[in-house]
């Protein structure tokens, strides 16, 4: 899982610091609403926060001024307009297709992008649908409007904290991205 283990991680570290911050607040607003502070309240609502935490981290890590040369000179693509190319490269590229073993198949990246991509959103789907009871067509626009934030993020460099897009605007991530957001409501 290496470089997917890293947000995981990281947001292991931040969550304590954000737990700090939001729990005083986040008491006060249930008492009020709800007249009570409930256990299965407080563990979903910061569930939700940590399972949030992670998943913006997935932009880590963050580039150096060499790495930004680096694709700049290389000319490194910015943006992917074509859809379901992410088929076509793990018909073409996955070694299981091409007399590979499954586990070769598996670990491979064309198969692995793929699978995570759906697997980040899997538990917004499963938030949306279970704990804060929205149905198909919120959920779907939901998470659609998730994958467009983390897409756009990508595409204008943090908002333009660097000169140039360090990775990929890929609409199939947008797509990969809603059908896990789907699957999980």
């Amino acid at each position: 899982m290496g470089g997917f283990g890293v947000p995981i991680k990281d947001a292991i570290i931040a969550f304590p610091i954000i737990l700090i911050v939001l729990f005083v607040p986040f008491l006060f607003l249930q008492y009020r609403r709800f007249g009570s502070v409930t256990f299965w309240h407080t563990v979903m609502t910061f569930s939700f926060v940590f399972y949030f935490t992670t998943a913006y981290l997935v932009i880590l890590p963050l580039p150096t001024e060499a790495t930004l040369q680096h694709l700049q000179a290389i000319h490194a693509q910015t943006m992917n307009l074509d859809p379901l190319q992410v088929v076509r490269t793990f018909f073409n590229d996955n070694p299981y297709f091409h007399g590979g073993g499954l586990k070769a198949g598996l670990l491979d990246p064309s198969f692995t992008q793929a699978a995570f991509n759906v697997l980040l959103t899997v538990p917004f789907g499963m938030y949306l649908h279970f704990y804060f009871k929205r149905g198909f067509f919120t959920t779907l626009i939901f998470t659609m409007m998730l994958t467009a934030f983390y897409e756009t993020t990508q595409y204008t460099a943090l908002y333009h904290i660097y000169w140039r897009p360090y990775r990929l605007f890929d609409v199939d991530d947008l797509i990969l991205n809603t059908m896990g957001g789907v699957i999980g409501w």
